[in-house]
């Protein structure tokens, strides 16, 4: 069991965390233009 979490934690580390800082930059640099449109322009 033990292990299994150690793997877990190894995988996050090496796959989810990298990435986090260029998803971030990503949601707090995207406009907001299309959610400020009105509903009729779809």
């Amino acid at each position: 069991f033990y292990e299994g979490k150690i793997a877990a934690a190894g995988f996050f580390a090496q796959t989810v965390l990298p990435r986090l800082a260029a998803e971030r930059r990503i949601a707090e640099t995207t406009t907001l233009d299309v959610m400020e449109l009105a509903e009729e322009a779809f």
